[in-house]
């Protein structure tokens, strides 16, 4: 690692004491957006399936509806 880069702790450190930022605040408020990015990863995964799920669905319909039809056509 070069002399120029900085980690988190060191970033953190300067804001505090260079410019009196509450670094604490900082911190606890990105974990607590971490956890939330979590659960919406989470939440849009389960929707993700529920989709899938309603287009199998959906494609099932369709090709009832298809032979429903094609039934009709053929009395």
């Amino acid at each position: 690692m070069s002399d120029s880069m900085f980690n988190n702790d060191d970033i953190y450190n300067l804001l505090n004491e260079e410019i009196g930022i509450d670094t604490d605040k900082i911190k606890s408020n990105t974990d607590k957006i971490d956890v939330q990015m979590s659960i919406l990863v989470d939440t849009l995964k389960k929707m993700q399936v529920q989709l899938n799920i309603l287009q199998e669905d959906n494609s099932m319909m369709k090709s009832k509806l298809d032979s429903i039809e094609q039934d009709i056509l053929l009395t």
